[in-house]
């Protein structure tokens, strides 16, 4: 004899699906490389060709960056975007390539952005480091400052997107 598993005659009518609330269609938009509004990426290099490079990737996948040559102009975009959000309210960059060997120090830049980070001046964002060359002791340096993740140049292709999936989640 077999006995049937009982479900109840009624459905609950109070069961509705989650629906996409503002603040988290705003996280959604906010995690989104891939925005048609504005850019989500920075790339901070004082050599216009590897900048024009990067830029040539990262359109390939849909992705749109703004560019700075020093840490002054990098430090005024990160925080004109922050206090000037655009119209899908995204107010930081998700992104951030820095050139290890930027004129002034790309330490002391990533120490400041990841000062904006603590401070909730800007919201936070995973910041990769860049150097023609890989000096352990530059590696070491980086790393100690803060960056998530280092990368060489000539850029390969599948490591850029290995990390444009991994940050797409």
């Amino acid at each position: 004899m077999t006995s049937a598993l009982d479900f109840g005659e009624s459905t609950n009518p109070n069961i509705d699906p989650p629906e996409l609330s503002p603040k988290f269609l705003h996280s959604v938009i906010k995690f989104k490389l891939t925005n048609q509004c504005c850019s989500k990426v920075i790339i901070a290099d004082n050599d216009y060709l590897n900048v024009s490079v990067l830029q040539i990737l990262l359109n390939k996948y849909e992705v749109k960056s703004d560019k700075a040559f020093t840490q002054q102009q990098t430090l005024q975009l990160i925080k004109s975007k922050s206090l000037n959000p655009c119209r899908c309210k995204n107010s930081s960059y998700l992104l951030y390539f820095i050139d290890a060997s930027l004129p002034q120090s790309a330490v002391d830049l990533i120490k400041e952005i990841k000062r904006l980070f603590k401070s909730l001046q800007v919201d936070k964002g995973f910041i990769i480091a860049m150097a023609s060359y890989s000096d352990m002791d530059l590696k070491l340096s980086c790393f100690n400052s803060g960056i998530d993740y280092f990368i060489t140049k000539p850029f390969d292709l599948f490591e850029l997107t290995a990390i444009l999936q991994y940050i797409q989640f």
